[in-house]
């Protein structure tokens, strides 16, 4: 395994920040990824009248009263869970994109710091070149 390898004792304080950073960027993708399958969004339909038919010439007008008003409870209790159910994936998608973006800008700023690094590297010894020390 290349682990046996790497002298860990070796390695400089830079390459740890790096170590770090990349570690902490694994964990984040990761909760992102996670976020992202774990809820799921729920498809809202709404209840039609065709679908709760009542016969008039069957009832009479106080059981068609109650009828009614039965009807309007259970659409209004199935509309309030599915109104819950549509906030719920509604935070959930906002969590994630959230997240998603936070692991985006955290991606772009362990690649920003290794090119800034790379090139104060590189200038370094470009001035010390030109000074005449090797």
């Amino acid at each position: 395994m290349f682990l046996r390898n790497i002298n860990f004792s070796e390695t400089k304080k830079e390459k740890w920040i790096y170590i770090i950073l990349w570690i902490l960027f694994s964990f984040l993708l990761l909760t992102v990824i996670l976020l992202l399958t774990l809820y799921k969004k729920t498809d809202i339909s709404p209840i039609d009248q065709e679908n709760f038919t009542i016969y008039n010439f069957l009832l009479e007008e106080k059981a068609l009263k109650i009828a009614k008003d039965f009807y309007q409870e259970v659409k209004d209790s199935i509309m309030l869970k599915e109104s819950i159910d549509a906030a719920n994936a509604l935070r959930a998608n906002i969590i994630a994109s959230f997240s998603f973006i936070f692991v985006l800008v955290f991606f772009a700023a362990i690649v920003s710091t290794v090119v800034v690094n790379k090139w104060f590297l590189n200038n370094s010894k470009l001035s010390t070149n030109k000074r005449g020390v090797k």
